[in-house]
């Protein structure tokens, strides 16, 4: 139900906080899925209203007034749906962005992003001389104290193969211990090998922890000309003014939806993110809420809880995840699955010949698993939702055991767990308005909330045996 954060926005907040959804057409099920899980999900058009207001919304930094007014509205949506929503408060010390900037004697130099959570400098900035210290990870950090680090961050592409990216090579920046030790005052990452355009927003990386250290990145064009003056000794000014608000409130929302069983399912995701790609995963817990809560209690088989927590974009501060399962100990000991939703819609966007640009594809929604019969059940669900580039990797294929996202907490706690998150070059992107809304894809984002309720319709029939296989 509308709340007073959804009030102050106007009338259009009300009305997508109020809205029940509006069911798709129907039409032939594919074999071997009913349309029970699917009948009552919102249509492409409905979602793709709320994945508008969103953008609008973004950037919804954790503990950020948008994040706040994001999570609002998510507890509106479950509330609609029958689903009595639950709150877990924690409190951080927030920080929040004003400015940033780059000037080389005098005259300005466009630096594409700023490293979340490193050290602000006030908006007066800090001056001094540059020294370059090489291509990352082989640094030569000797020269380093007193002066502004200038350095090139190293190619990188995902732990499980593949070509380096930028949002790989972002997540793989040095540890910034390493430059406090040295005694720098500063560090500008130079973006190795990606066009401007694809570096341009990239705040990476989103973890860590805080730094003493203000960190700023600069394109390939200005970081060449920045290596040439440090080493001729001249000076940089860096500005990264940003304030720090100690116990900042931040809420995890979820709900249980009771079944006629006690296996309990987690559907979730996470609630804060940097554009309106990395936080929409609640559009999916929130519809599949809603259409599941209109399938009568004796034929749903598993009880479901429908989770969404803050803390991913909070270096570590609030792990929303882990914290939510120590609260609940009950519910994780009947927990048999957990479906993770999140970065949806996404269209594929890469460096072609020195040019971002989309590629005419989807982005790869890869879905990690844990076992070899939900990897098997999700291939199912995605052949019957005639979905391309949807996949469930195989766990041989995966001898790192990689597990990222939200889903990976339930992993490790030993619950099988479908993982779904598409890793686009944008992902870190944030840009202070509209949120890349213009790489997203309606239709794309509509059909991956069909395949997760189809995911979970074959789950639900499943014992835990089964799952676990």
């Amino acid at each position: 139900m509308p709340t007073r954060k959804d009030v102050l926005l106007g009338p259009a907040a009300v009305a997508l906080a109020a809205s029940s959804g509006f069911a798709a057409p129907a039409r032939a099920q594919p074999a071997g899925f009913s349309d029970r899980f699917t009948r009552h999900l919102p249509s492409a058009e409905q979602l793709w209203s709320w994945q508008k207001q969103l953008a609008a919304w973004a950037p919804c930094l954790t503990g950020s007034a948008s994040h706040n007014i994001w999570v609002d509205w998510l507890e509106g949506r479950l509330a609609s749906a029958g689903v009595r929503p639950q709150r877990q408060t924690f409190h951080f010390p927030y920080w929040q962005p004003h400015s940033y900037g780059l000037w080389l004697d005098g005259e300005a130099i466009h630096a594409t992003g700023y490293r979340p959570y490193s050290g602000p400098t006030g908006p007066e900035g800090v001056t001094a001389e540059m020294v370059y210290a090489g291509h990352a990870p082989d640094l030569d950090l000797k020269d380093a104290a007193g002066k502004i680090v200038v350095l090139h961050v190293a190619r990188t592409g995902e732990p499980t193969g593949g070509a380096p990216t930028a949002l790989f090579s972002g997540i793989t920046v040095p540890d910034q211990k390493l430059l406090e030790r040295a005694g720098a005052k500063a560090v500008v990452y130079i973006w190795n090998g990606f066009s401007d355009a694809n570096a341009q927003w990239q705040m990476e990386p989103f973890f860590g922890g805080p730094t003493r250290v203000p960190a700023l990145w600069v394109g390939q064009a200005s970081g060449e000309r920045l290596r040439a003056a440090a080493v001729r000794g001249a000076k940089l000014k860096l500005v990264l003014h940003a304030t720090v608000h100690p116990d900042t409130p931040s809420d995890t929302v979820w709900g249980v939806l009771p079944g006629a069983g006690d296996e309990v399912v987690v559907v979730n995701t996470h609630t804060d993110g940097c554009n309106a790609m990395e936080e929409n995963g609640g559009l999916a817990v929130t519809s599949l809420a809603w259409a599941l809560s209109r399938i009568p209690q004796a034929e749903r088989k598993k009880t479901y809880v429908f989770l969404m927590t803050t803390g991913h974009f909070s270096q570590g501060f609030i792990n929303g995840a882990d914290a939510w399962q120590k609260a609940n100990p009950e519910l994780m000991a009947r927990a048999v699955a957990c479906v993770t939703c999140e970065h949806l819609g996404a269209r594929e966007w890469r460096d072609v010949s020195g040019v971002y640009k989309d590629t005419g594809r989807f982005a790869l929604g890869r879905a990690f698993v844990w076992t070899k019969p939900l990897g098997k059940l999700f291939n199912e669900a995605v052949a019957a939702t005639g979905a391309s580039q949807m996949e469930a990797a195989d766990p041989a294929d995966n001898p790192t055991h990689w597990f990222p996202g939200e889903g990976s907490p339930f992993w490790r706690a030993g619950v099988p767990t479908v993982g779904y998150i598409p890793l686009p070059e944008y992902l870190m992107a944030q840009p202070p308005h509209g949120g890349e809304i213009e790489k997203l894809d309606r239709a794309r984002l509509h059909q991956e909330i069909v395949v997760f309720a189809r995911t979970l319709e074959r789950i639900d029939g499943m014992s835990r045996a089964e799952i676990r296989g």
